[in-house]
């Protein structure tokens, strides 16, 4: 068994745990080929901070301010397809199911304590990989602290 984190915008986590189903990097057959029937997986997600225009109250642009770990689900089967899940858009996916009982945790306050981030690289270095493993310790870190906001 393995552990994963997959960095995957928002909305494309919601309707996977929506229609049970795991997709990661843009829907790459080669990236859900790498995890196997009972791995986990924790996705991250970027927050978005929305700035106002002073002079009209309309959204003027929005700040990548922070990532927020937002779903934990365990792949169900060696099973590999294809799906449209947003129109024009077919990624490769797996079947998973999600834990329910938790809450979204920010990133930041527990980044130091990761092995897989010990060494102090940027934020973005780590997270461009979109999906990687890690070990137990970091997935029950992860696991203990979204169960405690669930």
């Amino acid at each position: 068994m393995k552990y994963w984190i997959a960095v995957v915008s928002r909305d494309h986590v919601a309707k996977g745990v929506e229609e049970g189903i795991c997709q990661v990097c843009h829907g790459s057959q080669s990236a859900v080929s790498s995890m196997k029937e009972g791995d986990w997986i924790i996705y991250v997600s970027p927050h978005h901070h929305h700035v106002k225009s002073l002079e009209n109250n309309e959204i003027s642009h929005i700040e990548e301010s922070a990532y927020q770990f937002v779903a934990l689900g365990r792949i169900k089967d060696e099973h590999i397809y294809q799906k449209e899940l947003f129109p024009g858009f077919f990624p490769f996916c797996r079947d998973a199911e999600y834990v329910e009982k938790i809450g979204e945790v920010p990133f930041d306050p527990l980044k130091h304590e990761f092995d897989f981030f010990k060494d102090n690289r940027s934020l973005e270095l780590v997270l461009r990989r979109g999906l990687f493993e890690v070990s137990f310790h970091d997935f029950q870190r992860i696991r203990d602290a979204m169960e405690r906001r669930g």
